[in-house]
């Protein structure tokens, strides 16, 4: 579904891949075996994240993240129709930047009117339901874009070619480890069957790297940037506690999931604790940037 690509940018300047409407995405979805709804989605996801990319002070200062991603670049059965980013730099990005860049000829083809619904906040950007043209001609797309800017990347980001369809872009991912750390983090500051899930699909993808060499630093730096967490916290204790409060939220909500077949708890928790190992005994709140920075 995607490959990676070092050393090299967006195909920048050629706007958005071609929509080239109902038959098309008919074929593509008979040829997946999926509802031509997501076919619909995962082009408009990819779309936006591409026209982002176009505007020149976004280009270099983006890296995507979350479920859409998990979806479109890691296999993920769980659906999203959010779009999350993370800035390079931990610089803040501008309302007026993401305007700009739905206003353009290309995203005119995409999207039915200039976004409107803005939640700003100190350290992130909110796009709330923004309305795009679904490309087989259905009812429409809706989704929200979310771009944060808590802390710069600690590792570096892949170019990645994503296929859909019949159709190819190129985006800027955080790398897999970061995003796994990230993943951690707010399954310690928010109760989601989400953050369970995607764990528990995270971790057989993980090389043997990933979990000696990279996690256990990235993590604890995503963890000393979280408020929640009192400095010197014994993190892994404070695992096993959380690990039970999610066990209680899996019974409870992992329907709400809606992927094919949702696994048991037994299962999931099997997965989760593998993360253990890779958190702190001891968070050091001045721990916010990585060793090798």
């Amino acid at each position: 579904l995607a490959r990676g690509h070092s050393g090299c940018g967006p195909l920048m300047g050629k706007g958005v891949p071609v929509l080239r409407g109902r038959r098309e995405v008919l074929r593509a979805a008979a040829a997946a075996n999926v509802h031509p709804e997501e076919i619909d989605r995962a082009r408009v996801l990819g779309q936006i994240a591409n026209l982002l990319l176009a505007h020149p002070r976004m280009k270099d200062n983006l890296a995507y993240k979350g479920g859409a991603i998990m979806h479109l670049v890691d296999g993920s059965p769980r659906r999203s129709n959010d779009l999350d980013a993370n800035a390079v730099t931990a610089l803040p990005i501008k309302r007026a930047w993401i305007v700009q860049a739905r206003s353009t000829k290309a995203a005119q083809r995409v999207v039915f009117a200039l976004p409107s619904r803005f939640r700003p906040g100190d350290q992130s950007i909110t796009v709330v339901g923004l309305d795009c043209r679904a490309p087989s001609g259905r009812a429409k797309v809706q989704i929200s874009i979310n771009i944060s800017w808590r802390a710069p990347l600690c590792l570096k980001h892949d170019w990645m070619d994503i296929a859909v369809g019949t159709e190819t872009i190129r985006i800027p991912v955080m790398h897999r480890a970061e995003r796994c750390a990230e993943k951690l983090d707010a399954f310690f500051n928010r109760d989601e069957v989400n953050d369970s899930y995607d764990l528990f699909h995270y971790a057989p993808m993980l090389a043997r790297q990933d979990w000696t060499n990279l996690l256990p630093e990235v993590v604890h730096v995503k963890l000393a940037h979280s408020a929640k967490l009192l400095d010197a916290s014994n993190v892994r204790r404070l695992f096993d506690k959380r690990l039970a409060g999610a066990d209680r939220e899996w019974a409870r909500d992992s329907r709400s999931l809606n992927v094919p077949r949702v696994p048991a708890w037994s299962e999931v928790k099997a997965q989760l604790v593998r993360y253990r190992p890779t958190l702190p005994e001891k968070l050091d709140h001045k721990h916010r940037r990585p060793r090798w920075k």
